[in-house]
């Protein structure tokens, strides 16, 4: 029997729907999920333009270590600036590997654009 509510369909088909809606739904969650699963087993690692100074992420994207050539006392004024940029460099190199893993699991949706913003939400 069919209900108005329903648009017609009975319980069952709507029923029917939803299940398939789920496992649609359980199947991008686990694509997701292993796409982070792919990012979170990379740690990243910048070194300055002047070798000075290595930067490491773990794989959840905090700061591991800083690693600072034994010459790179001699840059007393300018280190802290080195390190900084050095960190921000390594940062931006984990928030693109988790842009790129996020695209492969999720093609259709534009993961460059704010949430909700324009182009944020599912195409």
């Amino acid at each position: 029997m069919s209900d108005d509510r329903l648009g017609g369909r009975t319980p069952e088909a709507v029923f029917a729907d939803l299940e398939r809606l789920l496992e649609r739904t359980e199947d991008r969650l686990a694509t997701l999920e292993a796409a982070e699963d792919e990012v979170l087993a990379t740690p990243v690692s910048v070194t300055s333009d002047d070798g000075m100074v290595t930067v490491a992420l773990d794989t959840d994207g905090r700061l591991d270590r800083v690693a600072l050539e034994p010459r790179a006392v001699r840059l007393r004024g300018t280190l802290p600036q080195i390190v900084l940029d050095t960190l921000e460099r390594a940062r931006l190199q984990y928030a693109e590997l988790a842009q790129e893993a996020a695209r492969r699991a999720l093609p259709g949706l534009n993961v460059d654009a704010p949430p909700g913003g324009p182009g944020g939400e599912h195409r």
